[in-house]
Parts: C-alpha cells; sequence; structure tokens
C-alpha cells in the first residue's frame, strides 16, 4: 500500500525511478541512530532516577538540623507589594478568645516575616505561638528544593523569623522573643520554668520531631500518599514536583527506615503512641500541662501533633490515646490564624 502510494507520487510530480532508487539507498545506507531508540526508555528511566536521587537528599536529608541564631540581617528591601493584607491588627485583636494568655501586651507590634515551609514542624511551632499571642505576621513560602528565597538571608534552613530586621534562625530563640511581646517584664535568664515543662519542650524536638518521618513512611502505601500531600503543600518547580513523584514515595520509606535505625526504636509508631500517652498522664486532671492555661510546652506539642494531621498516622493516635480532647482544647486556645499576608520575594517571581 505504502509502495504504490509513494510511486503515484513519483509519477504526479515527474520523480525518476532511479533518482527515487538512489536517494532511497543512500538513506538506507547512511549512518543511524536509530539502534539507540531501544534505550531511549532506559536513558530516560537513568536520568529520573539520577534526578531524583538528587532531589531527595535535598528534600529529606537532615532538615530537622536548627542553625544558630544570628543578630545581624540584610535590609528587608526584597518584598514585591503585589500582595495585599488579608486583615488588619484591629480585626485580628478582635478575634481573642477567654483562652487568651494573661499578662500586659503590648499595644503596637513589631514587623515580623516568617520564612516557612508548610509541612515543616519547626515552623509550625512559631506560626502556633504568634496564633496563640495575637501577634499579627507575614509568611514567604520558601520552596523545598534550593530554598532559593532564603538568600535574602543569612540562614540556609527554615524557620527564619525576622523581627524588625533582626533574624532569629533558632525555634526557641524566636519563642523566647514571642513571649517577650506579650510580658518583658522577665529576661530570659529570669524566667522560671517547671521541671515538667522543661523535659517536655526538649522531648518535642529531641523525641517526637524525629519520629515523624518513620511515622508518616510507615509502609510504602503510606509513603506515597505523605509525598502527595507534600507535594500539595510545599513550593516545587514543575520539573522538581515531575522528578519527586516519579521515585519520592520510594526516598521517603527509606529515609523513615534510616531515621528508625538511628533512634534505635523497634516499633516507631508504639514509640510515639507511648509517648503521648505519657504526654497525657502528665497532664493529668487539668485542662492543659501547669493549670488552666497553655504553657510553652503545650504549644510546641500542639505544634507537633498538628503537623501529623494530615497523615493517615493520626487515625491510630485518634485510635489508641486520649489526646484528643486536649487537641481540641489547644484548637480552641490557639484561635485562628494571624497571618496577614504572604510575600512574595522578587528573586523567586521566575518560578512556576
Amino acid at each position: 500500500m505504502i509502495g504504490k502510494l509513494v510511486s503515484k507520487w513519483n509519477n504526479k510530480y515527474h520523480i525518476p525511478a532511479k533518482l527515487f532508487r538512489r536517494n532511497h539507498n543512500f538513506t538506507k545506507s547512511a549512518p543511524s541512530f536509530s539502534r539507540f531508540s531501544k534505550y531511549r526508555w532506559t536513558l530516560f528511566a537513568g536520568a529520573s532516577t539520577l534526578s531524583s536521587l538528587w532531589l531527595s537528599k535535598v528534600v529529606f536529608a537532615e532538615e530537622n538540623k536548627q542553625m544558630i541564631e544570628s543578630e545581624t540581617g540584610p535590609i528587608w528591601d526584597v518584598f514585591s507589594d503585589e500582595a495585599k493584607p488579608t486583615k488588619t491588627a484591629d480585626e485580628l485583636n478582635d478575634t481573642r478568645n477567654v483562652l487568651a494568655p494573661t499578662g500586659s501586651p503590648r499595644k503596637s507590634f513589631p514587623t515580623l516575616v516568617l520564612f516557612e515551609m508548610e509541612s515543616c514542624p519547626y515552623c509550625k511551632k512559631i506560626r502556633v505561638a504568634l496564633d496563640y499571642y495575637r501577634i499579627p505576621y507575614s509568611c514567604v513560602q520558601v520552596t523545598a528544593v534550593g530554598k532559593r528565597e532564603l538568600r535574602t538571608t543569612s540562614s540556609k534552613k527554615v524557620p527564619v523569623l525576622v523581627i524588625d530586621g533582626v533574624e532569629y534562625h533558632n525555634s526557641f530563640a524566636a519563642l523566647w522573643k514571642i513571649q517577650d511581646f506579650v510580658d518583658d517584664s522577665l529576661r530570659e535568664d529570669q524566667r522560671n520554668i517547671p521541671a515538667v515543662e522543661r523535659k517536655w519542650l526538649y522531648k518535642v524536638d529531641d523525641r517526637l520531631i524525629p519520629l515523624i518521618t518513620p511515622n508518616i513512611a510507615h509502609t510504602l502505601s503510606e509513603s506515597y500518599q505523605s509525598m502527595k500531600y507534600l507535594l500539595s503543600v510545599d513550593r516545587y518547580s514543575w520539573y522538581e514536583r515531575l522528578s519527586v513523584n516519579l521515585l519520592g514515595p520510594f526516598f521517603l520509606y527509606v529515609m523513615g527506615k534510616k531515621s528508625k535505625w538511628s533512634l534505635d526504636i523497634q516499633d516507631e509508631r508504639r514509640e510515639l503512641l507511648d509517648e503521648l500517652n505519657q504526654w497525657m498522664e502528665d497532664v493529668g486532671d487539668h485542662s492543659f500541662l501547669l493549670g488552666e492555661r497553655p504553657c510553652l510546652a503545650d504549644l510546641c506539642l500542639f505544634a507537633f501533633v498538628k503537623t501529623l494531621q494530615p497523615f493517615d498516622v493520626m487515625t491510630d493516635i485518634k485510635s489508641h490515646t486520649s489526646i484528643m480532647s486536649w487537641f481540641r482544647r489547644m484548637e480552641q486556645a490557639v484561635g485562628p490564624s494571624q497571618k496577614i499576608q504572604n510575600l512574595r520575594p522578587k528573586s523567586s517571581l521566575w518560578m512556576f
């Protein structure tokens, strides 16, 4: 059939058959790269694997490490003014509820900018504290790969809280500074922290947050669902999203097992549930850890549980612990978000 069509086309345009045969033979004898075509899918899979390996290392390797506090920072004039405030400070103050913190809050707040990632538990601790103390703030969503937005800071990791141009890279330093806005009568070295609160402040960072990765990647199925959620809330460019989506769930599962071995635990799910049950034993008959109002340890653990809320592990937490009653009280105490606007650095306008 094809031969007849070619012959008809040659007769129509008066192409000699000898010339056609000569050209046809030339194309057959010419060097061809068709022998590489059978390897194209292998080459594509290899390139995707290499890119996914690199991206997985960037995204998942040591995300929980904190950097030391820096008291110097650049001039903060790198933000575009295309984002408009969604709430005013007066509207945010009107949302104060009966469980709001006591003290003498300042009448005016400094300019607060939080560089964060939605899935980062350390960033969530700072957001919860700002919401609880009714302090308005702006956010810069940092890309998961490359973290280009942090080029305007002196840090390479989130969170970074900027208060009137001063950067705070350590979450504890940021939390103490936030408390100063509510009650500045005590200096940091004069604070009297109860032993039980101090125990849980360190346990959240040293024990519970490292349990997040093993628990959200408990199985390959849970790892797939977790990666699907992470891709939906964190910022990726289209090519980063494609590469992470290919092998991201598998590498998240591997990172979960690696974290489990480094923590020297047999059952990460049982370890998590036991820690949460121990928390409820310390709370006892009180509404919160130290009484009728949340303390800093309540805020930190609430941020930790809130980080796990979108994942499948939350089903086991609801079924095998009694922490949900405390969690609902904390939701009422923390109240609505105090975020005013999302800022976008000019350096990331080229991103998709």
